[in-house]
C-alpha cells in the first residue's frame, strides 16, 4: 500500500475522534508496546502491517523497527500526530491514515500480520480475517467482562469480551496462542484477553514468555 495520511475533515465531528483527541492532548503519556507484540514479532519475518486503532503508534513504530512496512488507522489525527513524531525521532517509515476503522477499505488478502490492541468491533472481524493473506497472523488482545470489577479499562459492555468469546470471533483461523485473565500492566491489574490466530494451516514454534 501507498503512503498516505488522508485528510481529517470527514472526522471533524466523530465523537470517538473527540474524545480521543481531548485525552491525547490533556493526558497523553509515552506507553511500552504491547508485550504480547514484543514476543511473537522475534518468530515473524517482516512484510506488510496493519495497526487496527493504533491511537499514538506504541505498536506500530515497534513494528517498523523491525522492518515491517506498516499502516496504522486511527479515528484520532491527534494521536497520529504523536506516533508520526515518534517514528521520525527514530528515523522510521510509517504510513499513517486518520480514519474511522469501521468503514475503512479493507483491501483482501494483503497482510502478513495485523494487530489490535485494546479495541473492539465485533462487526469488524469478518473484514480482517479477509485482509490477511495466506499464512497471514493476527495478534488481537483487549479487555474482557472481568475489566469491569476493576479500576479503569473500558466499563461497557459492548466494548468488553465474554469469557471465550475472542477465538470465537475469528473461526477461520488456526489458534497459535490464547490467553485470559487478570494481570498486571504498568502496575495496575487489567482483565485481558489475547489471541494469536493464522490464516492456512502452517505452523511455527510458539514463543517462551
Amino acid at each position: 500500500m501507498s503512503n498516505q495520511e488522508l485528510s481529517t475533515a470527514a472526522l471533524s465531528v466523530h465523537p470517538h475522534r473527540r474524545h480521543w483527541d481531548a485525552r491525547y492532548r490533556a493526558s497523553y503519556q509515552p506507553r511500552p508496546p504491547s508485550a504480547l507484540l514484543q514476543r511473537w514479532l522475534a518468530r515473524l519475518p517482516p512484510g506488510d502491517a496493519l495497526d487496527v486503532a493504533c491511537g499514538a503508534g506504541r505498536n506500530t513504530v515497534l513494528l517498523a523497527a523491525y522492518g515491517w512496512r506498516v499502516v496504522g488507522v486511527d479515528v484520532s489525527p491527534v494521536g497520529l500526530r504523536i506516533a508520526r513524531a515518534a517514528a521520525t525521532e527514530r528515523n522510521l517509515k510509517v504510513d499513517l491514515v486518520a480514519a474511522d476503522v469501521g468503514e475503512w477499505s479493507l483491501p483482501t488478502a494483503h497482510f502478513d500480520l495485523i494487530c489490535v490492541f485494546r479495541f473492539l468491533d465485533r462487526s469488524l472481524c469478518p473484514r480482517l480475517e479477509r485482509a490477511l493473506g495466506p499464512g497471514g497472523v493476527l495478534l488481537y488482545e483487549t479487555f474482557t467482562v472481568a475489566q469491569q470489577q476493576l479500576a479503569g479499562g473500558p466499563q461497557t459492555a459492548a466494548l468488553l469480551l465474554q469469557p471465550g468469546e475472542l477465538p470465537q470471533l475469528f473461526p477461520t483461523l488456526d489458534v497459535l496462542e490464547y490467553s485470559e485473565g487478570v494481570v498486571a500492566e504498568e502496575g495496575q491489574p487489567r482483565a485481558l484477553a489475547g489471541f494469536v490466530g493464522r490464516r492456512a494451516h502452517e505452523a511455527f514454534p510458539t514463543p517462551q514468555a
